[in-house]
């Protein structure tokens, strides 16, 4: 054990303390022109995730807003469910009362921990392969560079908890579709927003987190390219739990892929504890010789009684809706006073969970630009974040067709099936969909043999699991990419560098262990008004005290080898001295201090 001894001091504010964002202003002032209309500095559109984390972000700074929403009510499909790594580390530190919602309500991990592939999902099921998510390299990897570990709740329940956190006194103002957005003729900084149901508004910024249809977007006139990956029936289900095989029960996956001479399938499922549970199923299918019409809500619920090997009367559909699988990022996300978040600004496959996790991850970035009135660079960093994920998220979804080619289905032979087609003229198109449907239906009978006790099954689960246990499936966790992402120097995760996230480092504080990242929100909290605060760790901080940062306030955390007392300002106690460590371990073994952002992303290194 060393004996030496790393203290943090702080605080010492710069001169960008006194400094207030032209929004905060704006929130006491009122159009002479405009007078008969409301006005909210910041419109926030869209009720979904994004848009209601930004308005916890937002109230925390104490920034005017308002939410406005199409819809009549909040969502009741279960959607997304997979809250990653670092999204989890930014609701603990920031939004602990969020934080403690999500835990208490989501289900048990043990019941989200697999995935499972068979021929289906009952008693009558073949088992082809089990992956323990848990168990993986990769979550042993997350274990050593985060202090939280992910989680997984229903995106409606998800969103019922992040608007139960939003303040009575500004309730969430519902069945208010955006029909326009013009220049204010008073101020060339307002903007004029006009609702369907006539009502209107001014605002010093709209923020659209209106989904991928953004209506927003669509006003803005920011283009995009939507290129579709699969087409899918999305069935949302519930089974009463009196209902539910005892063999559903002792083999809990929050992902099952099924794999039969009736269907390909993906069951995914949001709640296995409650009564009734909520799943969703996934079905592909192939213009422009199958459509919606070929899955009539009596073949669904047939398909799904077959894989449960449950009754049709123990199975609810709720909804059966064609859905596009694709990727799609707009041109811009900034037009002025109009900003994109979330969906509104990217789309891609959910292979990997990353969608509405980047978008969480967007207005984590966004908010506090808000409150310093310097959102500049916020498209140019998160438009390179949603790039790299699109990449990513395909590849996955490309990962997840591993199986079913061990198997003996290949989606591409499929793809090369269709585009020969098309290349025949001289055929009709009655005769191309009976060609096709032929194909189609020997590609799904070869799926027979895994039904049977033929000796080909075992080699065929051997080879599987060989895949899986490789994870040349779909991983549950990906440390390089929910943790390693960079708006600046590229590198390997858990080092620091320009542009990271600063890496797991816990140091006593007040007797405690606190991480560095969380120190800079205890730093906010403690604010008469809170604002956001970088920080700047170092050794040697002489000729630092002047630091700026993008109109935070600049708060300096001196290391020393020893608690000296006498210092102005608090202290943290890091007995190993792993500061230093990290510094060396990241190659920057004379850096004289390090600046790290409001997001707890590294912003400057002092050399």
């Amino acid at each position: 054990m060393s004996s030496r001894c790393s203290v943090l001091r702080f605080p010492y504010l710069t001169k960008s303390s006194t400094r207030y964002s032209s929004i905060r202003h704006s929130s006491t002032r009122h159009s002479s022109t405009d007078s008969t209309l409301s006005h909210i500095p910041i419109a926030i559109i869209g009720s979904g995730p994004t848009g209601l984390l930004l308005s916890s972000i937002l109230s925390r700074y104490s920034l005017p807003h308002q939410i406005y929403t199409s819809s009549p009510s909040l969502p009741s499909h279960p959607q997304a469910h997979f809250i990653n790594t670092r999204t989890v580390e930014i609701l603990k530190s920031a939004f602990p009362k969020i934080y403690d919602a999500v835990k208490l309500t989501m289900p048990s991990p043990s019941g989200w921990r697999y995935f499972r592939f068979g021929t289906g999902v009952g008693s009558n099921a073949q088992s082809l392969g089990t992956q323990d998510n848990f168990t993986t390299p990769s979550y042993e990897r997350l274990r050593a560079l985060s202090s939280v570990r992910p989680m997984n709740l229903s995106q409606d329940k998800f969103v019922g908890i992040l608007a139960e956190a939003i303040p009575p006194s500004q309730p969430i103002k519902y069945s208010h579709k955006l029909h326009s957005i013009t220049d204010s003729p008073s101020s060339s900084s307002k903007k004029t927003l006009t609702f369907s149901n006539g009502s209107q508004i001014t605002a010093s910024y709209v923020i659209g987190c209106d989904g991928s249809n953004s209506t927003v977007r669509e006003i803005a006139g920011i283009e995009r390219k939507e290129l579709v990956h699969q087409n899918l029936i999305n069935v949302h289900f519930h089974i009463k739990k009196g209902h539910m095989t005892k063999s559903i029960l002792e083999n809990p996956a929050m992902l099952h892929f099924v794999y039969n001479s009736s269907n390909v399938a993906v069951y995914v499922c949001h709640s296995l504890e409650t009564d009734p549970s909520v799943w969703v199923m996934q079905i592909p299918f192939f213009p422009p010789y199958q459509s919606p019409s070929d899955f009539p809500s009596s073949k669904v619920l047939d398909l799904i009684s077959k894989n449960f090997d449950l009754p049709a009367s123990s199975i609810s559909l709720i909804s059966v809706k064609p859905w596009k699988m694709s990727s799609s990022i707009t041109d811009r996300y900034v037009s002025g006073n109009v900003v994109l978040a979330g969906d509104a600004a990217h789309v891609f496959p959910p292979a990997g969970g990353l969608g509405m996790n980047t978008g969480l991850q967007d207005v984590h970035n966004l908010g506090w630009r808000l409150k310093t009135g310097k959102i500049e660079k916020y498209e140019e960093e998160r438009r390179k974040i949603a790039i790299n994920n699109d990449k990513f998220s395909v590849s996955n979804y490309n990962k997840t067709l591993n199986v079913a080619r061990v198997l003996g289905l290949d989606n591409r032979l499929n793809d090369l099936f269709i585009d020969s087609l098309k290349g025949m003229p001289f055929l009709s198109d009655d005769a191309k969909k009976g060609m096709w449907e032929q194909g189609y239906n020997a590609a799904l009978g070869v799926m027979k043999v895994l039904e049977s006790q033929n000796p080909i099954v075992e080699t065929l689960r051997k080879k599987v699991q060989r895949l899986l246990d490789a994870e040349n499936g779909l991983p549950l966790v990906f440390p390089e990419v929910e943790l390693g992402f960079s708006y600046g120097v590229d590198g390997p995760v858990g080092t620091v560098r320009e542009g990271g996230r600063f890496p797991k480092l816990e140091l006593e504080f007040r007797n405690e262990k606190v991480d560095v990242k969380d120190l800079i929100v205890r730093l906010e909290n403690k604010m008469e008004e809170i604002w956001p605060v970088s920080v700047v760790i170092g050794e040697d901080l002489d000729g630092l005290e002047d630091a700026e940062y993008e109109g935070t306030r600049v708060m300096f955390v001196k290391v020393v080898e020893q608690e000296e007392g006498k210092e102005e300002g608090l202290e943290m106690i890091d007995g190993e001295g792993d500061f230093k460590k990290l510094l060396e371990e990241s190659g920057l073994e004379n850096a004289k201090a390090i600046l790290v952002r409001p997001d707890g992303h590294v912003g400057r290194i002092y050399k």
